[in-house]
């Protein structure tokens, strides 16, 4: 069975950047204890630092994705999506959809 994505946008709108986006993710994974298996995979177009990690909560499957990068910061988190779901594809697809690069301004 496929799941149907439903995407809520939260904005936020901080000033500043990111000064170590490593150190911003290892911060973020360590309140999420349940979560192993933490590892680097591709950042894709949009560049930057990501990670995913499984865990279960109460028996069910989760996955955590995260990223960080000069000016952002976010995480997506799959509950119940099985593996032939391929939540590392869709946290790529998710991340394209809520990021956007700023136009320069001249």
């Amino acid at each position: 069975m496929r799941h149907e994505l439903a995407i809520r946008r939260r904005a936020e709108q901080p000033s500043g950047t990111v000064s170590n986006p490593d150190a911003t993710l290892d911060g973020a994974f360590s309140g999420l204890t349940a979560i192993t298996d933490i590892a680097p995979i591709e950042p894709g177009p949009l560049g930057g630092v990501t990670r995913c990690g499984t865990g279960q909560d109460k028996g069910v499957r989760v996955n955590v994705c995260a990223w960080a990068d000069r000016h952002t910061v976010g995480m997506v988190t799959f509950i119940g999506f099985p593996k032939s779901d391929d939540p590392l594809e869709m946290f790529g697809r998710i991340r394209s959809q809520l990021e956007h690069p700023t136009p320069s301004q001249g």
